[in-house]
């Protein structure tokens, strides 16, 4: 199947090209060619669109599918959330790109008799060769709140906790207390639905994340940023620990 995936519109009329993005679509382009999906459908074209809901409210950048049996061709425009692609780092760039994809294939999957789940698969083992985000927004959601559960167990104090299940090992509990107390004040439990600091996270290795997030002091987000790094294997953390506390 040719996979031909165009760079998002609008966002690369206003920022360009991504080169690392671009290269991973040429990739996708090569691992893909010699699949097949469908008995109806060989050629498919995405462009995926980034852009702010002023201009979508102006009619502009609508999503559209079209499949065309006859000729053998589909085509997919599904947006990407604005703010989310233009402040997301490369890597997650590259994530928010492969969940489109997934997302217009899907789109199209009835009326193009396309084996989705076959698709899917073979998506999936392209990005683990390559070091891609895979499935962005349940590991997002699972990193973002296993960080939150470390930071809460250190507001809390349940070091035994954090020992137990391995997070200690490189940055212990004498070197926490340390920072702690050079900074001054206690850590605030953090609500995960009302946080409001930021986030971030980057795959690094196969199945190995490592996140930050801003920490809190009486409930008013500080200056001490909390590093981490986890293991994830289908969508469970299976693994972790503590990298660093620091000002930043």
């Amino acid at each position: 199947m040719e996979l031909n995936i165009n760079s998002p519109a609008y966002y690369t009329n206003i920022y360009g090209v991504d080169d690392e993005v671009c290269c991973m679509c040429q990739d996708i382009f090569q691992y893909f060619k010699d699949k097949e999906y469908s008995d109806y459908i060989n050629i498919i074209g995405i462009v995926p669109i980034v852009a702010p809901e002023e201009e979508v409210a102006k009619g502009l950048w609508k999503e559209r599918k079209k499949v065309e049996i006859k000729n053998g061709f589909a085509s997919v425009s599904l947006r990407i959330d604005y703010s989310t692609y233009i402040n997301s780092a490369i890597e997650k760039k590259k994530g928010l790109v492969i969940d489109n994809i997934l997302k217009s294939i899907k789109a199209i999957k009835g009326r193009a008799k396309i084996d989705y789940k076959m698709f899917e698969n073979d998506m999936r083992l392209f990005c683990k060769s390559n070091n891609i985000l895979f499935d962005i927004k349940n590991i997002e959601k699972l990193l973002f709140e296993q960080t939150i559960d470390v930071s809460n167990y250190i507001a809390l104090k349940d070091f035994d906790y954090l020992f137990d299940k391995g997070f200690l090992k490189e940055f212990s509990k004498s070197d926490i207390l340390s920072v702690l107390n050079d900074y001054g004040g206690d850590l605030s439990v953090i609500d995960k639905k009302r946080y409001i600091g930021r986030f971030d996270y980057s795959l690094y290795q196969d199945h190995r994340y490592k996140t930050e997030i801003d920490l809190m002091i009486d409930d008013c987000v500080c200056g001490l940023t909390l590093f981490c790094e986890f293991n994830v294997e289908n969508n469970r953390i299976i693994g972790g620990l503590i990298e660093d506390i620091r000002f930043q």
